[in-house]
C-alpha cells in the first residue's frame, strides 16, 4: 500500500474517532526567532552605540527571541499568550501593561487580538489567514504523536513566505500556535520562512486546572490593516520626535531609544 493511502487512511479514521463530546487541551510551545546575518549584524551594531544600555538590550532580545508560549483550546475555540516567567528582583519587561492575547474560533474562522500598543489597548478583529496547504507524504515522531507534513506559500507584505508545518491527525483540531491553522490536526511544530519557529513542549488533555476560553472585549476595536496603519503612524512621529531631540542638543551626551516590537 503506498504511503499516501495510509496516511489518508490513518487521516479518516482519527476524525472517525474523535469523540462529538470535545475535551480541552493545553499545549505549551517554545519560540524562537532566527536571525539573518544582517539582521545579526545590524542589531549588534545598535547595542555597541548604545553602551549605557547595551546590557539591558541583550536580556530583553535574548527574551525577545526565546519564548514560550501557552494556548488553551477546545475544537473550535483557543486563548494563545506568552507564558509568563518570573524574573529576577528589580527586572521587569512589560510592567503592568496588559498582556497581548489571541482567540481563535475556527467555526467561524476569525480572531480577537487583544494587543497593547504604547498607552492604548487594541482589540483586532479580523478573519484567520488561509493557506493553501499542500500534504506531503512524509511524516515523523514528535513526542509519543505521528505528524505529516505540510507545506504552503504565501505573500506577505511583497514578500515570499514559505511554511513548514508537523501536524498530528491523532488530535483533529485545526488549530496551530498563533494564527497558524487550517489542518486536518493540531500543529506541533511549524517552520516561518526559516525566521522563526514553534515546536511543542507540553500537552495536556483535560488539565486539573482549566483556564475559561473567553474572547477579549476591552480595547479600540479595529481591524488588522487599520491597526499596522495606527502603528505605522506612531512609529513614524516617535521617530520624528526623536530626532528632534538629537538636534536641540549641541553638547553632552545623547540616547537613542530602541523600540522592539
Amino acid at each position: 500500500m503506498k504511503k499516501n493511502t495510509v496516511n489518508l487512511i490513518f487521516l479518516l479514521l482519527s476524525f472517525t474517532m474523535f469523540s462529538q463530546n470535545s475535551p480541552q487541551w493545553h499545549a505549551v510551545y517554545q519560540y524562537k526567532r532566527i536571525l539573518s546575518e544582517k539582521a545579526k549584524q545590524r542589531r549588534d551594531s545598535s547595542i555597541a552605540k548604545q553602551p549605557e544600555m547595551a546590557d539591558m538590550l541583550r536580556k530583553i532580545y535574548k527574551r525577545f527571541d526565546n519564548r514560550e508560549y501557552k494556548m488553551d483550546f477546545n475544537r473550535t475555540t483557543s486563548i494563545f499568550k506568552e507564558k509568563q516567567k518570573l524574573g529576577k528582583p528589580g527586572e521587569s519587561f512589560g510592567g503592568n501593561r496588559p498582556q497581548r492575547e489571541l482567540y481563535k474560533n475556527i467555526s467561524t474562522q476569525t480572531y480577537t487580538e487583544m494587543r497593547p500598543l504604547m498607552q492604548e489597548v487594541y482589540l483586532i478583529k479580523d478573519s484567520l489567514p488561509k493557506y493553501n496547504w499542500h500534504i506531503t507524504n512524509e511524516s515523523k515522531q514528535i513526542g509519543k504523536y505521528m505528524v505529516v507534513k505540510a507545506e504552503a506559500d504565501y505573500q506577505k507584505e511583497d514578500k515570499d513566505i514559505h511554511l513548514i508545518a508537523w501536524f498530528t491527525p491523532e488530535i483533529p483540531v485545526q488549530n496551530g500556535p498563533s494564527k497558524f491553522g487550517g489542518l486536518p490536526g493540531l500543529i506541533l511544530e511549524l517552520n516561518n520562512n526559516n525566521e522563526e519557529v514553534y515546536l511543542l513542549k507540553e500537552l495536556v488533555i483535560n488539565p486539573k486546572s482549566r483556564t475559561e476560553i473567553i474572547e477579549p472585549d476591552k480595547g479600540k476595536v479595529v481591524d488588522e490593516k487599520t491597526y499596522k496603519e495606527e502603528m505605522k503612524k506612531m512609529r513614524e512621529k516617535m521617530q520624528k520626535m526623536y530626532k528632534s531631540r538629537r538636534g536641540n542638543k549641541n553638547s553632552g551626551s545623547s540616547h537613542r531609544i530602541t523600540i522592539v516590537r
